[in-house]
């Protein structure tokens, strides 16, 4: 039967005589062990280490087949190795290697014993308690259960700086060092995050330590930033001639590349200058966050990029850190307007940093950076409202069209139609429709100085209009009728010829696409009509749910 035992007398393995006060089971190592003429000193270590003997021919057997164990003496089935060399004679023959120096021999290979918390055994060194991953213990120094590296990877603003550390010695995390002078700042960010911490969208806190200079908060350790991702992916951009390339810039650079291979390959923007599935997933993740800190009555107020943190968790998944402290709701509702879409480049909505300010001022947005993405430009107009109570909640933002998937769009497009079908000649609906015709259709100079509508088979496919298996009637110039054209092709999609689909693409990413690149402001040019007559009716209302992805 394995047991833990005590050794107190001498042990010899093979020629080296282990002198006494080595201890097993329950209690620490800690007393001087001889080796030949090497004396190592083993310290206590945080878990105990417990080594089960065996008598000889019983390392197989099984608990209650094992014979009883003598208490005063024990012998290793398989003898102890340990060998030591010379430093720098690691890969010799044993004829080759030198007796060592005098005054004792030097360990090549240090002696490690690794007690690892359970269920860390399989773990990689840098991911286990032992050493603190790849943080040594002199590159720092400890605070209670906080180990605090030499490492910088962050700076705010009134002294903080964000270092490399480990919690309790085994969990990795960015350690955030306040200066102690601003300590109401440190203590409301701290209740903040005890707070509102548990959401998947918010960064963890897992604890807080202080000297007599310094409050540090141990947090989730984040790959980067949500502005670092995008500048990952302008690194290989031509720089332009106001570019300025000083010593601070090279530095980010060098240390962007240093992140960008620890992540996969991350696409922000599609080609025609829609935000990826990622984009718009990481844009959900920090609306999200927003909508938990508000349920909370607490308020971000320095909502931007570099305060949403990234981390890889299968997908990448946004956080948002660096709670401030305001009750001022249009803060955080303007500030989500500045930066709910992060497109063409990440540019801002107010300009450059130079006059970004003045144009706050001035109320001069430039939407046109979205222009190609109608839905983003009325989430925008409405976040930027001059007149802060018409600023719609974080909990509006996560349900409007600009967050729908392909799926969720065309089944909107289908069901809006359908309701439409209801609907007799001249009624508000159908008025509300003929409005929007000249924005969703396009229109060109008549022969007079009028303008005249554009039909709208002008923008597809022959193939697909002269389809003879589903010959119908359409009225080329009017929305709703586009709209039944859209739900038809839809409806029978599989019952089409495999040319048709093909000009179409697959369902939903490849339809969806199809007639949106051909009538962009159709969806939300639908939706505000039947938002403003429907919106009471249940089959809009499931429009108006929130879907969790």
């Amino acid at each position: 039967m394995a047991v833990n035992n005590t050794i107190t007398s001498g042990v010899s393995i093979g020629d080296v005589s282990i002198e006494g006060g080595v201890f097993f089971g329950n209690q620490n190592i800690c007393a001087p062990i001889s080796i030949g003429n090497t004396t190592i000193v083993l310290h206590a270590l945080a878990n105990s280490l417990s080594l089960p003997f065996y008598n000889e021919g019983d390392e197989n057997k099984q608990p209650d087949e094992k014979s009883n164990v003598q208490e005063d003496e024990h012998i290793l089935a398989n003898p102890l190795s340990l060998s030591f060399y010379t430093e720098g004679e690691e890969d010799k023959q044993p004829d080759e290697i030198s007796n060592g120096q005098e005054d004792g021999h030097i360990l090549a290979n240090p002696l490690s014993l690794s007690p690892y918390t359970e269920g860390e055994e399989d773990k990689q060194p840098d991911e286990t308690s032992n050493g603190q991953g790849k943080l040594n213990q002199g590159d720092g120094r400890t605070i209670g259960k906080v180990f605090v590296s030499n490492r910088e990877i962050g700076k705010g603003s009134n002294g903080t700086i964000v270092l490399e550390g480990t919690y309790e010695g085994r969990r990795r995390v960015a350690v955030k060092r306040l200066v102690k002078a601003s300590q109401d700042v440190a203590d409301k960010e701290y209740q903040n995050l005890c707070v509102s911490d548990r959401h998947s969208n918010i960064v963890r806190l897992y604890g807080v330590e202080e000297n007599q200079d310094f409050v540090y908060l141990a947090l989730e350790r984040c790959t980067c930033s949500l502005n670092d991702l995008i500048q990952m992916q302008l690194l290989d951009a031509p720089t332009t001639s106001g570019d300025q390339t000083t010593e601070v810039n090279i530095e980010y650079k060098v240390r962007l590349q240093s992140m960008k291979g620890t992540l996969p390959e991350v696409k922000l923007w599609e080609d025609n200058g829609y935000p990826s599935p990622t984009m718009w997933k990481l844009m959900r993740d920090m609306v999200f966050g927003l909508v938990h800190l508000h349920e909370l009555g607490m308020i971000h107020r320095d909502l931007k990029p570099q305060n949403v943190l990234i981390v890889k968790e299968g997908s990448l998944c946004a956080k948002l850190a660096d709670m401030g402290i305001s009750k001022r709701l249009v803060e955080d509702k303007s500030s989500l307007g500045n930066h709910a879409t992060t497109g063409n480049g990440g540019k801002h909505p107010f300009g450059d940093p130079l006059v970004r300010d003045v144009n706050i001022v001035k109320g001069k947005v430039k939407l046109f950076l979205v222009n190609h993405i109608p839905e983003a430009v009325d989430l925008l107009d409405h976040l930027l409202d001059p007149k802060a109570e018409l600023r719609p909640k974080a909990s509006e933002v996560l349900i409007h069209p600009m967050f729908w998937d392909s799926d969720k769009r065309l089944s909107f497009l289908r069901d809006a139609s359908d309701r439409i079908q209801q609907e007799g000649f001249g009624s508000a609906i159908l008025k509300g429709l003929g409005r929007i015709a000249p924005r969703v259709l396009g229109t060109k100079q008549g022969k007079n100085i009028n303008m005249v509508l554009l039909n709208w088979d002008e923008k597809i496919d022959p193939s697909l209009l002269n389809d003879i298996n589903n010959p119908r009637r359409y009225y080329y110039d009017r929305v709703c009728d586009l709209l039944r054209f859209i739900r038809n092709k839809k409806n029978h999609f599989f019952d089409l010829p495999r040319e048709i689909q093909d000009t179409l693409g697959p369902v939903p990413e490849g339809f969806d696409g199809y007639f949106r690149s051909r009538f962009p402001k159709l969806l939300m040019e639908v939706y505000k009509v039947l938002h403003k007559y429907c919106s009471a009716e249940e089959w809009f209302k499931n429009y108006l749910k929130v879907s969790v992805v």
